[in-house]
């Protein structure tokens, strides 16, 4: 495809247009200009780099079409929305742990699969890309998906969470905890409605949180969690063992943690190096008599 967000960034970073966020109707008004017209009124000499044509046609460009054309979208938040009308449509993006491509090879189409902070990444750069081919946010206002910019969240107590995940899964990633058992589950289980994530990342913008994997709008990192992890395991051998998590209010569970073993018998991937998990326990006795019973 295409490499016009690449190509833009490059030339656009030299001679964009870096005005503070407009109030919606004046955004609206800008946004409504055509694409075309306006990039070729940024390079009179005719020497345009980017066919505005290949444009309409990549990820990014198709996102400014569908908030062109949706006169009810006025905000950075509805903004998501659009957004995630693409990127969660089947075959723009899959989540994949493993892999972490730049934001404009992203827009353009280029690459399909990556981990979130990727597509953070790359909703921050449709937000902040100028000339008509994005929301021209100034740059210094939309935080990066890093620990640095404050889009990276690993926990209230820095030992991973776990989320609320529908079983259908989102981007092709499917939950990965299993309900509470005292055995093994088979490899037809039906999963719970939750994901533990060692670390998930999202864009900061004016005290929210904008998270382009899951579609939401947070008002604190915390927001993100259904339980936090807060006693580490310490285990430095591959084995079943328990964690303890808690509610947001501080109230205790419990949850096991399975063997790489165990996690590739229940979802074999060589590719996937994370483990599986079954809870949450409302004792740690239930638990241990669950662990007691696994292989």
């Amino acid at each position: 495809m295409a490499n016009c967000y690449k190509l833009l960034t490059t030339i656009l970073n030299k001679d964009r247009i870096l005005n503070p966020p407009l109030e919606a109707d004046k955004i609206r008004a800008k946004l409504q200009l055509k694409a075309r017209e306006d990039f070729l009124k940024s390079y009179p000499d005719g020497k345009v780099p980017v066919n505005p044509e290949e444009w309409l046609a990549t990820p990014g460009g198709k996102v400014i079409q569908r908030w062109n054309r949706n006169r009810e979208a006025t905000s950075i938040d509805a903004f998501l929305g659009e957004f995630c009308e693409i990127f969660h449509t089947p075959g723009y993006w899959t989540w994949n742990p493993a892999k972490n491509p730049d934001a404009y090879s992203i827009l353009d189409g280029d690459q399909t699969v990556g981990e979130c902070q990727a597509l953070a990444r790359a909703f921050r750069t449709l937000a902040t890309c100028g000339n008509g081919f994005g929301l021209t946010f100034k740059e210094s206002e939309v935080a990066e998906p890093t620990r640095a910019g404050g889009g990276w969240y690993e926990g209230r107590h820095c030992m991973g969470f776990v989320s609320r995940h529908p079983l259908a899964g989102i981007l092709n990633l499917l939950p990965n905890v299993y309900p509470p058992g005292n055995r093994l589950p088979g490899t037809d289980s039906r999963l719970a409605e939750l994901y533990f994530w060692a670390n998930h990342k999202v864009v900061p913008y004016n005290g929210k949180f904008y998270d382009p994997s899951y579609n939401k709008i947070y008002d604190k990192l915390e927001d993100m969690s259904a339980y936090q992890v807060c006693e580490d395991n310490n285990s430095k051998t591959d084995e079943n063992v328990i964690l303890k998590i808690e509610t947001s209010n501080g109230k205790p569970h419990w949850m096991i943690e399975f063997s790489t073993k165990n996690s590739q018998f229940l979802r074999p991937d060589p590719t996937r190096k994370s483990h599986l998990y079954m809870g949450p326990y409302h004792d740690r006795e239930e638990a241990k008599v669950a662990l007691a019973n696994l292989p």
